[in-house]
């Protein structure tokens, strides 16, 4: 699918710098059917949605376009209040760090060429078909990575950029995404919880994704101090959601091994930029076709 022309065409939080394919006015029509099928609301949805637009233009919320409306309107299950928090949560992480004035190519160049260049693993979608992301938690050394504002700034678009791979349509924000961990390796070195404190905000309780499965592989001894230390800032209901899992359950089958990278048994080729460059591409394409919100006329 095609990719985002430009930042703000609908709304400010697009990837930018990305070319549109060359397309015939029918493949454009037929490609445009399958983006909109895969963003349809169902008739409750769509009255959530309305609730929280009109809410939030009370209130003077700002929600970037479409998509995100009715994504945080899914999250939110008919709870206005929650879609709202959620929002304004949003709202508060991209002042703070600066997202929505960040480009998203400059987030990534600084993040593949930085110590976090051997965290991510490709992966594609699990059993259920959710979309899944596998890090390989060693790569990560909080002192080696995060050291200046900058620093936080670009690893803070990245990651927000990777919730928008994980959430490409809404009928993956509806079902969720699934977190793989690979822990081989890891250790003390690897933990920081302030760190961890920080880039939680993105994922809990802020930009609208579903953290529906994650998936612990190889936990080592000190996992239960570590679980332990999370439990502080990461809420039961996502701690609940973990999944502990060895090397050898995976490669008999405990995730789809034709969706996992080499690295765990699995066939998937590729890495996992350019899984990720197409599915920012799909929610793109996505976000375009909702296009931008209409201010509600008489509230």
């Amino acid at each position: 699918f095609w990719s985002s022309a430009s930042e703000g065409a609908t709304g400010s939080f697009l990837a930018t710098g990305e070319e549109a394919d060359e397309l015939t006015d029918g493949e454009m029509s037929e490609k445009m059917d399958v983006v909109l099928g895969e963003n349809e609301l169902t008739q409750e949805e769509k009255g959530w949605a309305f609730q929280l637009q009109l809410q939030a233009q009370k209130d003077g919320v700002f929600i970037d376009n479409v998509f995100m409306l009715h994504a945080f309107a899914l999250l939110g299950k008919g709870e206005v209040k929650k879609g709202l928090t959620r929002a304004k949560n949003f709202n508060a992480i991209c002042t703070k760090w600066g997202l929505r004035e960040t480009r998203s190519e400059d987030a990534t160049a600084w993040v593949r060429s930085s110590s976090l260049k051997d965290f991510f693993l490709t992966s594609g979608r699990d059993e259920e078909g959710r979309p899944m992301m596998c890090n390989k938690m060693a790569a990560f050394v909080p002192k080696d990575s995060l050291k200046t504002d900058e620093d936080w700034k670009f690893v803070m678009r990245g990651l927000s950029d990777n919730m928008r791979a994980l959430t490409p349509t809404l009928r993956d924000v509806r079902n969720g995404c699934c977190l793989v961990s690979w822990m081989k390796g890891f250790g003390w070195r690897n933990i920081n919880p302030s760190v961890e404190s920080k880039l939680a905000t993105i994922y809990q309780d802020s930009y609208p994704v579903k953290m529906k499965r994650m998936v612990v592989i190889d936990p080592p001894l000190i996992f239960r101090a570590v679980f332990k230390l999370f439990s502080v800032f990461l809420k039961k209901k996502l701690l609940d959601r973990v999944v502990l899992m060895t090397e050898e359950e995976v490669r008999a089958g405990g995730l789809p091994l034709d969706q996992m990278s080499p690295d765990l048994g699995g066939s998937l080729q590729g890495t996992w930029w350019e899984v990720r460059a197409a599915r920012l591409a799909m929610h793109n394409a996505s976000v375009q076709a909702l296009g931008p919100i209409v201010p509600l006329q008489g509230v």
